[in-house]
């Protein structure tokens, strides 16, 4: 849904799925599992094929925010972070670059 033309519909997708995120970085992740990038890897995948720079920029909004409320409980999500930003470094509108 987040994907949609309608910049409403998608921003509710992303709003969701950080809830979804921050919820899930609420436990502790195992050494050997990597649940939070599978959680977070749709992220990934919005932000490269999402054509909206409104709704680019609040997927970054997002990432940011739960980094700094859950980094402490981050390990395998800084795949999926860091995939994020660096498609965003990339990004040509300069307002999703300057976040």
């Amino acid at each position: 849904a987040a994907s949609l033309h309608n910049e409403e519909i998608a921003a509710y997708s992303v709003d969701s799925l950080r809830q979804l995120g921050m919820k899930y970085l609420e436990r502790v992740e195992l050494p050997s599992f990597t649940f939070q990038n599978a959680i977070l890897k749709p992220f990934v995948v919005l932000f490269r094929n999402c054509q909206s720079t409104t709704i680019r920029l609040l997927i970054v909004d997002c990432i940011f925010h739960i980094v700094r409320s859950k980094g402490v409980n981050i390990k395998s999500g800084w795949q999926s972070v860091f995939m994020v930003f660096d498609a965003a470094a990339y990004e040509e509108a300069e307002s999703v670059v300057e976040v």
